[in-house]
């Protein structure tokens, strides 16, 4: 286990970590040093496997927010879907003399010796928006069981107000299969779908929580089906690719219209927001990453108060349709992709 002078030691021969932080370090909070708030400096680390999607620059300005009205340092490391970099980098935080880590996995699993490592050094652990696979200090993240089965029920209200039953057939765009997060939304669409027996999953595949491979595996769906009554996909970048897979095959009618394909999905990101404001998609059960990110960093200065943290925090979600979008509930809950660029 480091001491406060060999940390110190350590973070001053780095002056940033990865290609995201460029942030010059102060010394460990170990040492207690006060800034010209008075309050005690805290290092920050965070590390993520991808930047790219609006959801973890939601987290990235959460972190940034609430450290920065701390007076805290954030450091950022992002591993580019690399599970053996996303370990490497929090290792390499460890060294550096970072005071907490927080993770969004790549893989839960794989995640486990940095974890490991962190604990030896009594450095505490929050993972954001995915669950790993181990005993750390808490977990913050959004129901994904309860959202899936939320969307469900929503195209089950759907259908019965267009047969008079909730029949039909609907298509199941999965995430990446074999993430923790994609197994624990199609454990929630498919335990909704057994109060529904009347309605058929005509066709499903791995959309890999990618828009231009959930539009290419829609494609291949309308070829193959004639009709489709609506669509979940597992997050909104690939309801969006969906949408467009229906536009592209001819088969978009507005919201609300006869024959429109109905679609759902989970996040609340601004491409799917912008989706629904114009009438292409219909509805997303929105996380807020943004204030759940700063709900984590908020929950580290509540442990160093010596108060007990639960283990798993989950975050409220909220469904977002064009009919409530402009309602008192969803502005007081937070239309978080309105405040990420």
């Amino acid at each position: 286990m480091f001491n406060c002078a060999q940390r110190r030691a350590k973070l001053f021969r780095v002056a940033a970590i990865g290609s995201v932080a460029a942030l010059l370090f102060g010394t460990s909070a170990c040492s207690s040093p006060q800034g010209e708030s008075g309050k005690e400096t805290k290092i920050i680390g965070y590390s993520t496997f991808n930047l790219t999607n609006p959801y973890f620059a939601g987290i990235l300005k959460g972190l940034e927010d609430q450290t920065e009205q701390y007076g805290w340092k954030l450091v950022v490391t992002n591993s580019n879907n690399s599970v053996e970099k996303q370990v490497s980098d929090i290792d390499n935080m460890l060294t550096q003399g970072v005071d907490v880590i927080m993770l969004t996995p790549a893989d839960a699993q794989a995640v486990l010796p940095a974890i490991e490592s962190a604990k030896r050094e009594n450095v505490p652990v929050f993972a954001l928006g995915d669950t790993v696979s181990a005993d750390i200090d808490q977990q913050v993240l959004p129901d994904s069981v309860a959202a899936a089965e939320e969307a469900v029920d929503q195209i089950a209200a759907h259908l019965k107000s267009k047969y008079g039953e909730a029949r039909g057939s609907v298509v199941n765009v999965r995430g990446k299969i074999g993430t923790v997060v994609e197994r624990q939304r199609e454990e929630g669409f498919r335990k909704a779908l057994e109060k529904y027996p009347a309605i058929n999953v005509v066709a499903e595949g791995d959309g890999g929580f990618d828009t231009a491979k959930a539009n290419s595996l829609m494609a291949d769906i309308l070829q193959a089906n004639a009709q489709v009554d609506a669509v979940w996909a597992a997050n909104d970048a690939m309801a969006v690719g969906a949408s467009a897979a229906i536009n592209s095959a001819g088969r978009f009618s507005p919201v609300g219209s006869k024959e429109h394909i109905y679609v759902i999905s989970m996040d609340g990101a601004k491409p799917a927001i912008e989706d629904i404001r114009k009438g292409v998609q219909d509805a997303t059960v929105s996380q807020n990453p943004i204030e759940m990110a700063a709900t984590a960093v908020r929950n580290v200065k509540i442990k160093d108060e010596g108060k007990t943290l639960e283990k798993q925090v989950n975050f409220p979600t909220l469904l977002i349709t064009g009919d409530n979008i402009k309602s008192p509930e969803v502005l007081e809950y937070g239309i978080w992709a309105d405040d990420v660029e």
